[in-house]
C-alpha cells in the first residue's frame, strides 16, 4: 500500500516481500522521457537511468522501449524490468491510442508482444 510522502520521495509498499525493477516512462508529442526504479518494501522510490528522446526520431513508441532496454542492458547495472508504466496523452479508439502531436500510434497490444 502507497503511503504519503512527507521527505519528496515516493514511498511505495508492495503487498509481496520481493523488490521489482519498473520501467516509468512519460510520452508526450515531442518527447518521451525514461527511466526506472526498483520497487521494494517500505522503500523510497526513486528514478534512476533517466533518458529523453526526440518522438520525431523514432519510427514507434516500441523503438523508443528498445532502444532504452538495449541502453540498460548494455551501460547500466539495472536490475532486470519486470514491468512498465507508460503515461501518454491521447484518444483512445479500441486498443490503438491516438495522439495529434505523434508521428505514429499506440497500441498497448503491440507494445506487450514486442
Amino acid at each position: 500500500m502507497n503511503r504519503p510522502a512527507s521527505d519528496g520521495a515516493a514511498h511505495f509498499q508492495p503487498e509481496t516481500s520481493t523488490a521489482k525493477a519498473i520501467l516509468g516512462a512519460d510520452v508526450g508529442g515531442t518527447y518521451a522521457r525514461l527511466g526506472w526504479a526498483l520497487l521494494q518494501p517500505g522503500g523510497d522510490l526513486q528514478v534512476q537511468g533517466f533518458r529523453k528522446y526526440a518522438c520525431a526520431e523514432h519510427p514507434s513508441l516500441a523503438a523508443i522501449l528498445r532502444d532504452y532496454a538495449d541502453w540498460l542492458a548494455s551501460n547500466t547495472d539495472a536490475p532486470a524490468i519486470s514491468h512498465a508504466v507508460v503515461a501518454i496523452a491521447g484518444v483512445l479508439d479500441g486498443d490503438t491510442l491516438l495522439n495529434t502531436n505523434l508521428a505514429w500510434p499506440v497500441s498497448s497490444w503491440h507494445l506487450a508482444t514486442r
